[in-house]
């Protein structure tokens, strides 16, 4: 059965899962280790600080949504916006659909939201998209905030 952590620090012994928010790099036995798919998760994190600075916090997701979507296309980095996505039951397909709001370069599962704060409805919610969607890393990205607020998630096996 798939696990979810907040961080799996790749090049390490696996018994180290490692929690990353609101940090791309972590430092462990004075040693800086790479992180799965960091440079897209770089690239994702930049665009959506340049639309909170811009825009602030106080609008709607669909603001937020849509003035991403520009900076992704200014920067030039490859998504799809909400696709259509099937979820498995007990090895059927349901007739509902999952519709994550931005996947990009076919790695990463970003999720927008609008909150004063993240809660764990929200972390549940990342969890569940990657078991849906079978992609590794997550990002919810909380445009609500007087600062913007990540957390990233990835989908690791035992």
């Amino acid at each position: 059965m798939p696990v979810v952590s907040q961080q799996v620090v790749q090049r390490t012994p696996p018994k180290i899962r490692l929690i990353n928010s609101g940090s791309l790099q972590i430092r462990l036995r004075d040693r800086v280790l790479s992180l799965l798919h960091e440079e897209v998760t770089r690239k994702i994190i930049g665009a959506a600080l340049e639309v909170h600075r811009a825009l602030g916090c106080g609008f709607l997701e669909p603001v937020y949504q849509e003035a991403f979507e520009i900076e992704l296309n200014i920067r030039r980095v490859p998504f799809v916006a909400q696709p259509e996505l099937e979820i498995g039951y007990k090895g059927q397909v349901l007739k509902q659909k999952y519709k994550p709001d931005v996947i990009v370069e076919r790695r990463v599962i970003v999720e927008l939201k609008a909150l004063t704060k993240l809660t764990t409805l929200e972390e549940a919610q990342a969890i569940n998209y990657l078991r849906a969607s079978r992609l590794d890393v997550a990002l919810i990205m909380n445009f609500g905030a007087r600062s913007l607020e990540w957390k990233r998630f990835i989908l690791t096996k035992r």
